[in-house]
């Protein structure tokens, strides 16, 4: 994989996680209706989270996987 491929590929999720982050904190209402509070805003934002570092990990081991394939090519 290309690093300039790379870091745009991860320059546009960090946006995108961002954005949703900005979103979940000032919603009044989520799509179920119930209304949110601080609690249940870090809950949302925290489930995002944990999505985040799971991209993360697949990521890396990605990263990983096509290095070592690089090397034994040369």
């Amino acid at each position: 994989m290309k690093a300039k491929t790379w870091w745009i590929t991860n320059s546009v999720l960090l946006i995108i996680f961002i954005l949703m982050a900005v979103f979940m904190m000032l919603r009044k209402v989520d799509g179920a209706g119930v209304v949110q509070n601080f609690q249940t805003r870090i809950a949302s934002v925290s489930v995002l989270g944990v999505m985040l570092f799971i991209i993360i990990v697949g990521e890396t081991i990605l990263l990983l996987v096509s290095k070592r394939r690089r090397h034994k090519k040369l």
